[in-house]
């Protein structure tokens, strides 16, 4: 393949993935939440998990249009979130929306409140594309596309062997601190702007019903094979 052809792929590859790799709207989806030491030790509160099977069951029709019952559901975890600041009632940074998410761990939870990797999907976590370099202002990004791919690239001996979650917990926080180059247990990242070096964050987190359709699988699997 030429040089031209191989840009061509890895472009459309880049889009699949800024596709695939979104954010998720606090606004328009409804969300229930955890601490840290939740998501780090594997269980959720009773109210949060309670709520989210709730969501799923009005979410989730079989034929006959009845609510499926399921012992567990696949949901999604902002681990991490901007925190919106105020200085004499206006926000500091307005090109940032409240609540805005910037790491997301997807998950398996079963009706006992305890979190699972996926193992059948093996679906990993991920930073919305649009807070990595280079495809956004260095003020909005939190790290760059290409320790994604390193970290990834380097580690999929690893992926394999997640069994339990606190394999997955080391590998999602792994990820984290290579990308963001920031302790996940600290409230604050690194902003690869200057002038203003760092976001703080959120202590909460956030869990999600994962509502998205996995479309993209076997075309990001075509361009990772170009």
């Amino acid at each position: 393949m030429n040089d031209r052809l191989k840009g061509i792929t890895r472009y459309f590859r880049s889009t699949v993935a800024a596709q695939a790799n979104m954010g998720i709207d606090f606004k328009v989806d409804n969300f229930f939440i955890v601490d840290h030491k939740e998501l780090v030790q594997g269980k959720i509160n009773p109210a949060a998990c309670e709520g989210i099977f709730a969501e799923a069951k009005k979410n989730t029709f079989d034929d006959e249009n009845e609510a499926k019952q399921k012992p567990f559901v696949n949901i999604i975890i902002c681990a991490k979130t901007i925190k919106t600041i105020f200085d004499a009632n206006e926000k500091v940074q307005d090109e940032i929306d409240e609540l805005t998410g910037i790491y997301y761990v997807p998950a398996i939870l079963n009706e006992e409140g305890l979190l699972l990797f996926d193992e059948g999907e093996k679906k990993l976590p991920w930073f919305p594309r649009e807070y990595l370099m280079p495809m956004v202002e260095p003020k909005l990004a939190v790290g760059t596309a290409d320790a994604v791919d390193s970290f990834m690239s380097n580690h999929v001996d690893r992926i394999e062997k997640i069994k339990s979650w606190s394999d997955y917990s080391v590998f999602f926080k792994g990820l984290y601190e290579a990308v963001a180059d920031s302790p996940f247990e600290q409230n604050i990242i690194r902003n690869m702007d200057a002038k203003e070096p760092f976001f703080e964050l959120e202590n909460n987190m956030y869990i999600f019903l994962d509502k998205t359709v996995y479309s993209t699988f076997h075309i990001m699997n075509l361009y990772n094979h170009l």
